[in-house]
């Protein structure tokens, strides 16, 4: 169906109480997301309130307008993909190497999958910083320990459970479109291996992606890290570890904002830069003894890191590649 397409292949910011799922508008790159999808009665319809596009399909009727394919190609939404989900693409001309079968669309389908994320719950008893006088002593810890790190505990809705199994971990929350999709815990006492200062969510996150919804906002630059509590502080997007699949590749470029990478100085930091240069985004350096951007605002301050990591954005891709070679680790 073309509404399934859609939903996988468009980003909406919200959903009115008309059941217009809004979305920025493709077509007039409006600032706001004054365009919107409706799918209502086996009807898909499209109106921008700004330029004034729109298009409206019936499923399973195979008729579609030039005007609305125009509107879908903009989003992305390529003639190939459209004409599998109206059908058209069932009618061959009897050869069978011609025939698009029903699983090849599944197949394609399911290859999209990474596109919608499903809504997840924080671990048992997760409960809100600040929200309750309940384990007044942890939610004292956390603050300190969240501070300590540079990071407000105001900034962001952190959360804490007294279940003995993370009693010591600050609950992260990863949000999209409003919605709880994936969550990270990390513990605030001194002493624990690696092993056992981190707890993640066992949902995939292949499409996971911290602060998502910042890929929409506004309009100026945008910096992408690998982790949380260097993303936190710049308002940020990160990763969640050094792959940039295929997955967060088409999510990153859905946003108009322009991405610059900032680049641990390490072996996973390499593959962060080579894989950020390949698809043309720009890429900088936590400053000068510091290994990333955590520990630049720790010692140096958040402006002057700040400063710093646009000071350093390289110039052209040979700046880059050299930058590369002689910070990061094989």
């Amino acid at each position: 169906m073309l509404e399934d397409l859609i939903r996988q292949r468009v980003h909406f910011t919200r959903v009115a109480h008309t059941g217009f799922h809004h979305c920025v508008c493709d077509v007039c790159h409006d600032h706001t997301d004054r365009g919107g999808f409706k799918f209502q009665g086996g009807e898909v319809g499209y109106n921008c309130f700004n330029c004034g596009a729109t298009g409206r399909y019936v499923e399973n009727s195979g008729e579609l307008t030039k005007k609305f394919r125009k509107i879908l190609n903009v989003f992305g939404i390529s003639d190939e993909d459209i004409d599998k989900e109206i059908g058209k693409a069932f009618f061959t001309k009897n050869t069978e190497s011609e025939t698009i079968s029903l699983s090849d669309v599944q197949q394609k389908k399911e290859k999209k999958n990474y596109l919608i994320t499903p809504e997840v719950e924080l671990p048992k008893g997760a409960m809100l910083l600040g929200s309750t006088d309940k384990g007044v002593q942890v939610q004292e810890r956390i603050i300190e320990y969240l501070l300590s790190r540079k990071i407000d505990p105001a900034a962001y809705p952190f959360y804490f459970t007294l279940d003995p199994k993370r009693l010591n971990f600050v609950i992260i929350p990863f949000y999209r479109n409003g919605t709880i999709n994936y969550w990270h815990g990390r513990t605030y006492t001194n002493g624990s291996s690696k092993k056992d200062r981190l707890d993640n969510c066992t949902e995939p996150k292949e499409n996971i992606i911290f602060n998502f919804d910042e890929l929409f906002r506004g309009s100026g630059p945008l910096f992408v890290s690998e982790g949380v509590f260097d993303a936190l502080p710049l308002n940020g997007i990160a990763l969640i570890g050094s792959k940039i699949n295929e997955a967060k590749i088409e999510i990153l470029k859905k946003s108009r904002r322009e991405l610059i990478f900032v680049i641990d100085k390490d072996k996973n930091g390499r593959m962060v830069a080579e894989k950020a240069l390949e698809n043309g985004w720009k890429i900088t350096f936590a400053p000068q003894f510091t290994d990333d951007v955590n520990k630049s605002i720790i010692t140096y301050g958040k402006c002057w890191t700040i400063y710093q990591l646009f000071n350093q954005i390289p110039k052209n891709e040979f700046e880059a590649k050299m930058l590369i070679e002689l910070n990061c680790s094989r």
